[in-house]
């Protein structure tokens, strides 16, 4: 999708009440870090938590009579170092809309989050709805990250296991040889 449709579809969102909150963020190169500006529409708020490389984090907040909304996290594609995302709805992984339209209305699919991710030359855009309001935490990572920390899990966890095997193939045997 072209950037100018890309741009037309959010504020076609935005003139039917659709549309929460947007945040951009940005690499600034002066300083290495990365910037972000933030818009909310209709009672919706967007606060980032966490920015790093590779790693996202938005709270949305909303009263109950803001009802379903979209939120949009353009991001700069130098944050993430691989275009395999996972987002995430309250820690929860959540499903990707069957389109862009889809994702532009929040009221569709009904207590069920969803996003929809729109990649082009000069960032990328994640949609997400979020079909009712409180404080919802909102993240998106770069899948190479959850693989890293399902692995260190992981190794920690098979290192325990081959210390028990270990230690239960040597102690038996001697175990047993007192015994007699």
């Amino acid at each position: 999708m072209k950037v100018p449709e890309l741009r037309y579809t959010i504020e076609e969102t935005a003139k039917s009440g659709n549309l929460g909150a947007e945040i951009v963020i940005q690499t600034s190169e002066q300083y290495n870090t990365f910037e972000h500006d933030v818009f909310t529409y209709n009672g919706v708020t967007i606060t980032p938590v966490l920015i790093q490389k590779n790693q996202l984090q938005v709270i949305v907040s909303g009263d109950e009579l803001s009802g379903a909304r979209t939120v949009l996290l353009t991001i700069d594609p130098t944050l993430f170092d691989t275009d395999d995302l996972q987002v995430t709805f309250d820690g929860q992984p959540i499903s990707i809309a069957e389109s862009l339209e889809d994702a532009m209305d929040p009221n569709n699919d009904g207590s069920n989050p969803e996003y929809y991710l729109v990649v082009t030359g000069s960032d990328i855009t994640a949609f997400v709805t979020v079909p009712h309001f409180s404080d919802h935490t909102i993240s998106i990572q770069s899948l190479s990250q959850v693989v890293e920390a399902v692995g260190g899990i992981t190794a920690v966890i098979m290192y325990i296991v081959i210390i028990g095997i270990v230690g239960i193939v040597y102690i038996i045997p001697i175990w047993v040889f007192k015994r007699k």
